[in-house]
């Protein structure tokens, strides 16, 4: 690794430490269950056999209990979510790992004793490695004044790649657990108006909204077309429906009017069956008892 590389790698070194700090605070967030969530996947066909079939599972147990006299479990607190407190120790032991790298080398020798205050959390040691920003106009003329981190005081290349691949994997390690993989898809909260299953996925790769995409991620979920005499119009509501296509709406099929997929799927909510009372669908979907769906 040469000298030629440094910009690069510091520059790549503060950006992933920027991303841990937003993902630890989501793990801080999300360590106990409550209204914060994970960022849910899209359901796709396999998935959502799986979490129907272990639905109907619980249920069958829970009326097994009844039937022999034993009852639900009295309230308790809540258990930690253990996935989300073993991604906050492996991250936890990336940071200071990287952290003890420098803390003994050069003139980051001589603040070891801050490095070692920096280990007690990934905040401080973050601030440690990079440095933070005091604040705007701190610097007496309207800018930010900024606090040099170790990583400035770094002459050697291969330490700075080795810090660089340290914090690279616990920025891994802190968005898979919180749900953020930094690809351009994101599942939406609403269903599929036509299939009924969480399996709506935005597609916002593109840099201009006009090229957005929604599309079911369901293999069996596709268009049935216009009304017939013998068959209801698909649920998709779409202006244009092309039977045996997959469902895609594109960004300005999002609000096209009553056709348009925000107002279809308000419209499926507000007429969507309560737990337990059934539903249909179709492009596969045989009619299912909803407590299943997830």
């Amino acid at each position: 690794m040469t000298l030629d590389a440094m910009p690069y790698l510091l520059e790549q070194i503060r950006i992933t430490a920027d991303q841990i700090r937003t993902a630890w605070a989501w793990l801080e967030l999300l360590v106990e269950p409550g209204h914060a969530t994970t960022v849910a996947r899209a359901v796709d066909d396999g998935q959502a056999e799986r979490l129907e079939a272990l639905g109907h599972a619980d249920r069958a147990y829970r009326d097994w209990n009844l039937r022999h006299g034993m009852s639900a479990l009295p309230p308790s607190p809540a258990a930690v979510r253990l996935g989300i407190v073993d991604a906050q120790v492996v991250v936890h032991q990336h940071v200071a790992t990287a952290v003890r790298l420098l803390a003994g080398t050069g003139s980051n020798a001589k603040t070891w004793t801050r490095a070692d205050v920096a280990l007690q959390s990934v905040p401080t040691a973050l601030d440690w490695l990079v440095g933070s920003d005091i604040g705007l106009g701190a610097d007496g003329g309207g800018g930010v004044w900024r606090r040099q981190g170790a990583v400035d005081r770094i002459r050697d290349a291969n330490l700075a790649a080795e810090v660089d691949k340290l914090l690279q994997r616990a920025d891994r390690v802190a968005r898979e657990a919180t749900g953020d993989d930094g690809m351009q898809l994101r599942p939406l909260e609403h269903r599929c108006p036509a299939c009924g299953r969480r399996s709506l996925q935005l597609d916002h790769e593109s840099a201009h909204r006009i090229n957005w995409l929604v599309k079911c991620v369901s293999q069996r979920c596709v268009c049935t077309g216009d009304a017939t005499p013998d068959r209801e119009a698909c649920g998709c509501g779409k202006r244009y429906r092309r039977p045996g296509r997959p469902h895609v709406w594109t960004y300005a099929e999002l609000s096209d009017g009553h056709h348009g997929l925000l107002d279809v799927v308000a419209a499926a909510a507000r007429d969507r069956p309560g737990v337990g009372r059934g539903a249909s669908g179709h492009g596969g979907w045989q009619t299912r008892d909803m407590a299943g769906q997830q």
